[in-house]
């Protein structure tokens, strides 16, 4: 399962549909503990999900392109800037699946 930390158009292929549904860190855990093709091109950000789904997130700055029909997981941050080095969610930070 591919695992991005944004998302953007520019990852579709042609003519899309794009259809969301939010997970728990959990469920996400669970759909990436068998093989996990990163996409997460920052260094804390991949140490913070590494803590948080308690599986190691690598770091890869390729671009995705999803294929039709293909389903991925974005990790969407939202809060203040990550304290270069840290491994865990600052107060006020969130990570949404």
């Amino acid at each position: 399962m591919k695992l991005a930390n944004a998302f953007s158009i520019n990852m579709l292929s042609g003519d899309s549909v794009v259809k969301f549904t939010q997970i728990t860190a959990e469920q996400a855990r669970e759909l990436l503990k068998d093989r996990i093709e990163s996409f997460v091109g920052h260094n804390d950000t991949a140490n913070v999900l590494t803590t948080l789904l308690g599986i190691p997130i690598t770091i890869n700055r390729a671009s995705l392109i999803a294929q039709q029909g293909e389903r991925f997981i974005v990790a969407q941050f939202s809060g203040p800037r990550l304290p270069e080095g840290t491994t865990s969610l600052p107060e006020g930070a969130k990570i949404t699946f």
